[in-house]
């Protein structure tokens, strides 16, 4: 998982399960406080609505050790419990609305594990009837992780139901398209300037506008030779994908060692726009240090990427499997990186029948 990686197959062997069980294996972190910090923060906090309080308030009488002690430990429970608890938590969310509740092989009773690598990172994860029983991790940064599944993700998080379901692709999406609330550091202001540079320069062919939230909390296209805007649900199905990695990139939230999980990013383009995702997808890991793993059937689309990783000098950085049957009705990933011949003889066989 350094660089961009490639999974091909036929349907229904497991390419997206690969590709949902990474989303749901990369998740940490938690804190401490100690009373007296704690009791300083809330009185601070308090004094910013000091032109509020009745005549007769006594902050001090108000925050007695009677009244902050209950919420202190409440609040000392949840940070100092386990992280393990938390992760697992976390996860067995994500598993229910990713999964709906099937991450286990509905032909094997044996536990499902994903086991992935680099050269920043370690995850593990094992679940044994839909339930984690073993969670692993060694991280030397936390990476931001975002998963686009086939169907078109802008259509779903403009459904009310979609955006409450937190634990979910649509949520996480929808969060991280969000407008910044709070104003970024120098050098990360001077990295998101260089990302949209460069995002911009490789897709104004594709793209001509951006996304935009409205005051009612919709979010439209803006097209910018329309000067006009336009609903989501409007906009060319295969620009989608395009319109979501520019607004991650201007939010500052696609950046140096994030993750991009990818399901089919072919859907619903001509194969000429295969050749420009591909290439974007390169750039971006070149030049912005972004990972990508995605799934796709397209031979277009797999070719450009070994060629644009070739020709900007990272061929070793790419990674193509296939998907083959182990043994009945399960299957498993074979590294082909070597010998990507393999893909192409699979994505063309269905020509020979119309021979």
């Amino acid at each position: 998982m350094d660089g961009v990686t490639v999974i091909a197959g036929y349907n229904n062997m497991g390419k997206s399960t690969i590709l949902k069980a990474a989303y749901i294996s990369t998740f940490m972190d938690g804190t401490k406080e100690h009373y007296n910090l704690f009791r300083m923060i809330f009185i601070d906090s308090f004094e910013e609505y000091k032109e509020f309080w009745p005549n007769d308030f006594n902050l001090d009488k108000f925050c007695s050790e009677q009244f902050l002690m209950p919420m202190y430990k409440k609040i000392k429970e949840i940070c100092t419990r386990q992280r393990e608890s938390d992760l697992k938590y976390i996860g067995e969310m994500y598993i229910r609305n990713i999964f709906k509740v099937q991450m286990n092989s509905l032909h094997s009773t044996n536990q499902a594990s994903v086991d992935i690598d680099s050269e920043k990172e370690h995850y593990f994860i094992a679940v044994n009837d839909n339930k984690i029983i073993d969670m692993r991790y060694n991280v030397n940064s936390e990476a931001d992780v975002f998963y686009l599944p086939a169907y078109n993700l802008l259509d779903m998080i403009e459904r009310p139901s979609m955006v409450r379901r937190a634990y979910s692709p649509e949520y996480d999406i929808r969060s991280a398209l969000s407008e910044q609330k709070q104003e970024p550091t120098l050098e990360e202001y001077q990295e998101i300037e260089d990302n949209v540079k460069l995002v911009k320069s490789i897709l104004e062919e594709v793209i001509q506008g951006n996304l935009e939230k409205m005051p009612s909390g919709a979010i439209v296209f803006r097209d910018k030779s329309l000067n006009n805007s336009v609903n989501i649900t409007n906009v060319a199905s295969g620009m989608k994908n395009f319109l979501i990695i520019q607004t991650l990139v201007e939010r500052g939230k696609l950046k140096r060692n994030s993750i991009l999980l990818i399901d089919e990013p072919e859907t619903n383009l001509h194969p000429e726009w295969h050749l420009k995702f591909a290439e974007i997808l390169v750039l971006m890991y070149k030049y912005m240090g972004v990972r990508s793993i995605v799934n796709s059937h397209s031979s277009y689309f797999i070719r450009a990427l070994e060629v644009k990783m070739a020709d900007h000098g990272i061929k070793k950085k790419g990674r193509y499997y296939v998907m083959e049957e182990a043994e009945q009705n399960l299957f498993r990933a074979q590294d082909v990186t070597e010998e990507t011949d393999k893909i192409y003889e699979l994505l063309y066989k269905p020509l020979e029948y119309l021979s």
